[in-house]
């Protein structure tokens, strides 16, 4: 759920797409376009690029923290060009925009036209599945892996998989420092307690 309308949510994410190929799965629209006040239309558009920690620590070395303020509002004003929307773009490290922004993050830079039928279209279960409200990003194990954060690798682990996106890529890219690997063997303990089905081969399991 966003403030925007299905047109200028497919110019902001076809936007996004040269972000996606740099970044991964990691910008982001969040603040008041995905939760408004008061019925009221945001003032900007934020859009928010979370870089692994050791990813943004190399770009800040390499640039300093004002040739990244710059690359903001370089990528600010090239997303606010092509769509015409005012947008607010920061890049983030990850550590820091996990710990300060808890709201809801909606992932930027994958769709295609299939996430654009109209209303009067018919759908199969996955896309009638795709309209879920996005879970809260993944957070680190405290506890171990027990049962309610392997519900959280569920959830988002669906919610991927509907949204036509690789679900260990994209739990990974939420956390600091885990790998793909490591999400994976998060899904495999899912499975063997019954959080996520089991898989059929050649295919994830929703």
């Amino acid at each position: 759920m966003s403030t925007l309308s299905p047109r200028q949510m497919y110019l902001l994410d076809s936007a996004c797409h040269p972000l996606m190929e740099v970044f991964g799965w990691s910008t982001y629209l969040v603040g008041t376009a995905m939760q408004p006040r008061d019925g009221r239309p945001p003032r900007d558009i934020d859009v928010r690029t979370i870089v692994r920690d050791k990813q943004f620590d190399r770009l800040e070395k390499a640039i300093g923290k004002k040739g990244i303020a710059f690359l903001g509002i370089a990528i600010g004003q090239y997303l606010a060009s092509l769509t015409g929307l005012p947008i607010d773009y920061q890049l983030q490290r990850m550590t820091e925009a996990n710990a300060l922004h808890s709201g809801t993050r909606n992932p930027l830079g994958h769709r295609n036209l299939d996430n654009y039928k109209g209303d009067a279209t018919p759908e199969d279960a996955r896309a009638k599945s795709s309209h879920i409200l996005q879970p809260e990003p993944v957070k680190p194990p405290t506890s171990g892996l027990d049962a309610e954060f392997l519900r959280s690798v569920a959830a988002n682990y669906r919610w991927a998989v509907v949204h036509h996106m690789r679900p260990a890529v994209f739990i990974a890219a939420q956390l600091p420092d885990t790998s793909v690997r490591t999400v994976q063997a998060w899904f495999r303990k899912a499975r063997q307690v019954g959080v996520l089905p089991p898989t059929i081969q050649g295919r994830a399991a929703a």
